[in-house]
């Protein structure tokens, strides 16, 4: 699931992961806690400062899905130790990456 305020990055997102072989779901809105409850992603990609407010309250929900984090600046260094983050711009191979690992089982991590 990738949560994302500009919908010209989401349609970047979608593209490229499902070239990626990826099952994506996107959102922009309050759409996302409704979506992270009903499809239960195997890992969430948040912008943080998507809407008002809206990125804190999805942080404090996802609760055991694995999250990575895309920020214009470095997030908080409570943010830093529960996920995975990259500061815009990033390369979106590193991107898909970091998601192939977040969804490894974890006794196959290196």
């Amino acid at each position: 699931l990738v949560a994302e305020p500009e919908d010209l990055l989401l349609e970047i997102y979608m593209l490229f992961f499902a070239a990626e072989g990826f099952e994506v779901a996107t959102c922009n809105g309050d759409d996302c806690i409704k979506q992270l409850h009903d499809w239960q992603p195997h890992v969430m990609v948040l912008e943080p400062e998507i809407l008002d407010g809206l990125g804190e309250r999805i942080l404090t929900e996802v609760g055991h899905v694995p999250l990575i984090i895309l920020s214009r600046g470095a997030p908080s260094p409570t943010v830093q130790e529960r996920c995975v983050c990259h500061i815009k711009p990033f390369r979106m191979s590193a991107l898909a990456d970091a998601i192939r690992v977040a969804v490894m089982p974890t006794g196959d991590r290196l």
